[in-house]
């Protein structure tokens, strides 16, 4: 008997895979190359990867492997179809060819930060429309109080230790709006008791968050570099009223206090790093914020002179 596989390509290094469809397990549509380590799309017919009585399709667009998986079965077990793109770039190619339902985009990306996906996605989609929804970069349930004052043109936000109970119902909520329309509150006070798969959900997120943590594909100045882009990409999700409100010269005086929270955070992440915490931070915040055409270059540090 003739044998039922697919042919996958990685985009990166070339490298070829024999796929067979019916050995995958449900919902996941792309894999890390075991040459490169990028990631790659798995070219299967669409009943192949559609979970059944699936009617709409969201775009995830998330750069970690194992976190955009978990996202996929969650919406999966809620006959959503999701569909995975590592990059802004990519999404922005696959919007354009096919704009999804729904676009779950992550503050921090690869290549750029979601705030600047949705302004480029305003400048190309015009009248083609769906709904955003931001995802935090840090798993910290206890980190954040308060909601974001902006979504910077999206119309949602969660944060990554909600995903197994809010995600499906904010897209829901979103696409099929009823009486009460618009982003849906998430808190302590409005999580229900947790099932036993979304239990197994959060164990999950942690062990992601440990991995993404230990970071062992990249060196010690790599992770924390990257996880300084995960901080400031959070901080300006959640304080964006202020820093628009601020004068150029004064942002970094105005979110001294979040600043700070994310100085705290990279100490108990890299207790070993010999250099400043604050300066580290501090530049990458200003160029994110550089990025969006906000404040002024990075000054000059002082060399004595």
């Amino acid at each position: 008997m003739k044998d039922n596989f697919n042919i996958s390509r990685c985009n990166i290094c070339g490298k070829y895979y024999r796929i067979h469809p019916e050995k995958l397990p449900p919902g996941v549509i792309s894999f890390n190359c075991r040459k490169c380590g990028s990631l790659v799309s798995i070219a299967l017919p669409d009943d192949a990867v559609n979970p059944e009585g699936a009617v709409h399709e969201i775009l995830v667009v998330v750069y970690e492997v194992e976190l955009a998986q978990l996202i996929l079965k969650i919406l999966a077990r809620d006959g959503l179809r999701g569909r995975v793109s590592p990059t802004g770039e990519q999404a922005l190619e696959i919007i354009s060819q096919s704009p999804p339902d729904a676009a779950l985009v992550s503050v921090s990306l690869p290549d750029m930060v979601g705030y600047e996906m949705i302004d480029r996605l305003k400048e190309t989609l015009k009248d083609r429309k769906f709904p955003i929804i931001l995802l935090s970069s840090l798993y910290h349930g206890t980190r954040y109080k308060r909601a974001p004052t902006s979504l910077y043109g999206a119309d949602d936000h969660i944060e990554r230790h909600h995903l197994p109970d809010f995600l499906a119902p904010k897209i829901r909520r979103l696409i099929d709006p009823g009486p009460e329309s618009g982003p849906m509150k998430a808190g302590p006070d409005l999580v229900k008791p947790p099932t036993d798969q979304e239990i197994d959900d959060r164990r999950e997120l942690e062990q992601i968050h440990r991995n993404l943590v230990g970071g062992s594909d990249e060196t010690f100045e790599e992770r924390i570099r990257r996880t300084c882009r995960v901080i400031v990409s959070d901080i300006a999700l959640y304080s964006e009223d202020t820093i628009r409100n601020s004068v150029p010269e004064r942002i970094l005086e105005m979110i001294a206090a979040e600043i700070q929270e994310g100085v705290d955070l990279l100490k108990q992440q890299f207790p070993e790093y010999e250099g400043d915490y604050h300066q580290i931070l501090s530049n990458e915040m200003l160029d994110l914020l550089g990025s969006r055409g906000v404040g002024s270059a990075r000054p000059e540090e002082d060399n004595g002179t």
